[in-house]
């Protein structure tokens, strides 16, 4: 366990367990159409985050609109879960999918934001799951729309969660990979998917 290492978030260190798990995260991508498509600068950046990610053993998740296009980041995903709802655990499978990968934490990215990644994000944290949105890997319907639904994810403390951008979780990344490089028989656990 990487005991200790957390990310700079808004409004508390994220994971609130205190103990960032790369074998118990996963990165879950939403596309709702073809509203609110990343630029290119961001979409490489998500690449960046989700090949960063993938690689420290971390699980990829694709969660298109049932009528939209996924988002392939150039790896690819582990798994994928068509919505037919806004919320990805609405007529889904995904709750099932993400326990029996024994993933606590969940990390948000989404175009637009405030369709299906805020919906989902509010029904993992009712759910338990511990909830991040990469605010510079979304996008937003309008800049007031999503600037509100980032905004109200950290009222009361962190209700639905923390927002941050992707350097403190890139860092976040680096640290664990050198705590596993300190300590191989974890990083060959992280690397294992269940």
């Amino acid at each position: 366990m990487a005991e200790g290492l957390t990310a700079l978030s808004r409004p508390y260190r994220w994971p609130w367990h205190g103990s960032f798990e790369p074998r118990r995260t996963a990165i879950l991508v939403f596309r709702d159409g073809e509203i609110a498509p990343p630029d290119r600068d961001m979409a490489a950046l998500l690449s960046s985050v989700v090949q960063l990610g993938a690689e420290l053993g971390l699980t990829i998740g694709d969660l298109p609109s049932a009528a939209g296009q996924p988002v392939r980041p150039a790896i690819g995903a582990d798994f994928a879960v068509p919505r037919p709802h806004y919320g990805g655990f609405t007529g889904t499978d995904l709750d099932s999918v993400l326990r029996r990968r024994r993933i606590s934490d969940l990390i948000f990215a989404g175009f637009p934001f405030e369709l299906g990644a805020d919906c989902t994000m509010r029904q993992a944290n009712d759910l338990g799951y511990e909830c991040l949105a990469l605010s510079d890997c979304c996008t937003g319907m309008a800049a007031d729309t999503l600037a509100g639904a980032l905004a109200s994810i950290q009222m009361s403390g962190g209700i639905f969660g923390t927002v941050a951008e992707t350097a403190p979780i890139l860092e976040l990344f680096a640290a664990a990979r050198d705590a596993a490089g300190r300590h191989p028989q974890e990083a060959d656990q992280w690397r294992s998917r269940s």
